[in-house]
């Protein structure tokens, strides 16, 4: 009877902690507004900016004075700041932070997702990835963002800004190190930011890409349908991330063309690296109506040439895409593109002068 009795009670506080991780783990930790603190939900917004930060990887490095930092959290300082200071517009944060489990069964809702509106903090909440599948890979981001957004018509200007590790053309399996199973690639990030744009609305302004080696044929090509530019590097940023404190031109002119918010962007982070990295420098913008006329025979060409040979070890760095056999006709691939570079203070390459704006991977022959 006592040992009936002493696994009767465990099997209840079994069920009991169950229970409270549930409710605990069902909880959003949503701050709700109240009274007006959190400001006002239905103030119009004359833009709308959306940071995308990746922090499920290794994103630890060290400034010039030997500090030990993550490069995800820096981005995330930066990225409320924008957000305090977006007086016409709102923000949307979300922080893409490993995903943990209570019991290796509930998940913990690791991720984070901060939104703002005329500069004041409308909500804060917890999340967590819809599944470990490859269909939509910000799913979860994306029905956040439906919550919470303008339902008005007063959006003149529209980013989305993604912060992480080089986005590859295929697989990308174990791009999220605590969701395995997730693939992470060009067609599930074109796909994934598609779920961002409204029914009535086809592209975004701006697509920042803060990764590197994505300023290639083939992310250009996937993401021609989504948006009227593109900022990013054709080569590598080394954990660098651009500089994105450049979008207060919208509170001072909401008018501005979107290739001019690009070009600020760039021009900010190109200063910056310049200053404080030996390694090579290079950002572009992609004007994706001009380039748009002759991407889809690049990017054919691009995957012909990848197929002529063994394919680069994962993770390799791209190079200038004129290195290559193929470009030949410079005129076509320099359309629509501007680009600021300035070569590695070291190496075989120190001495190069001029980058076309794409950056291709090689192959071995």
């Amino acid at each position: 009877m006592k040992n009936l009795f002493s696994r009767t009670s465990f099997s209840s506080l079994y069920i009991a902690l169950i229970l409270f991780f549930l409710a605990a783990c069902s909880s959003s930790g949503s701050l709700k507004k109240q009274n007006g603190e959190f400001g006002s939900q239905d103030q119009d917004a004359n833009y709308s900016i959306i940071y995308l930060i990746h922090g499920d990887a290794d994103y630890l490095y060290h400034d010039s004075l030997g500090r030990a930092l993550q490069a995800d959290r820096k981005v995330l300082e930066e990225a409320i700041r924008v957000g305090e200071q977006a007086k016409s517009g709102e923000v949307f944060i979300f922080h893409q932070r490993p995903e943990r489990k209570v019991l290796w069964i509930f998940p913990k809702k690791d991720r984070r997702f901060i939104h703002y509106r005329a500069g004041e903090r409308i909500s804060e909440k917890r999340y967590s990835p819809t599944g470990q599948s490859d269909s939509g890979t910000f799913s979860a981001e994306a029905r956040l963002y439906d919550e919470f957004k303008s339902t008005g018509d007063s959006i003149k200007h529209r980013s989305l800004l993604y912060f992480g590790h080089e986005i590859p053309y295929e697989n990308g399996k174990g791009y999220y190190h605590s969701l395995s199973s997730t693939y992470m690639n060009t067609d599930t990030f074109s796909s994934g930011i598609q779920s961002f744009l409204p029914g009535d609305l086809k592209k975004f302004d701006l697509i920042t890409l803060s990764t590197c080696n994505n300023g290639s044929p083939d992310m250009v090509h996937a993401l021609k349908p989504h948006t009227r530019y593109l900022l990013a590097s054709p080569q590598n940023l080394h954990l660098s991330h651009i500089d994105t404190e450049g979008l207060f031109i919208l509170e001072n002119r909401p008018d501005v063309e979107a290739r001019e918010v690009a070009d600020k962007l760039s021009k900010d982070s190109y200063l910056r690296l310049t200053k404080s990295i030996q390694t090579v420098v290079s950002l572009s913008v992609y004007d994706m109506h001009e380039v748009g006329q002759n991407i889809q025979g690049i990017d054919s060409t691009y995957q012909n040439y990848l197929k002529s040979g063994s394919a680069a070890d994962p993770g390799s760095d791209n190079i200038d895409c004129t290195e290559l056999p193929f470009f030949d006709q410079e005129s076509v691939f320099t359309e629509g593109v501007s680009i600021r570079y300035r070569p590695p203070r070291f190496g075989p390459k120190a001495n190069k002068t001029t980058h076309s704006g794409w950056g291709c991977k090689d192959v071995d022959s």
